[in-house]
């Protein structure tokens, strides 16, 4: 049950980091972020493993809440983070 509510948290987590970058970008922007938030989504979907999918997860929040401060500078980073997540010892 805690690993459904860790689960849980990240996702609320997720969304609000999404919502909050979404408000800031123009219609085009908005259109882009959807799509690129649902390949994430299949990707996040693909990863069988809990613990690794959890990492992509904060992964993710921690690169849309940056976006929407204004503080992500390259998009290759997001790639880098992500492998970076991944190969961390679980």
């Amino acid at each position: 049950m805690e690993e459904e509510e860790q689960a849980a948290k990240l996702d609320r987590e997720l969304n609000a980091a999404y919502r909050s970058l979404r408000t800031k970008l123009s219609t085009e922007g908005r259109a882009a972020l959807l799509t690129e938030e649902q390949a994430w989504l299949a990707t996040r979907n693909a990863e069988p493993d809990n613990e690794k999918r959890a990492k992509l997860v904060q992964a993710r929040v921690k690169e849309l809440n940056a976006r929407a401060a204004g503080r992500w500078v390259a998009r290759h980073a997001r790639g880098a983070e992500l492998r970076e997540a991944l190969q961390k010892p679980v």
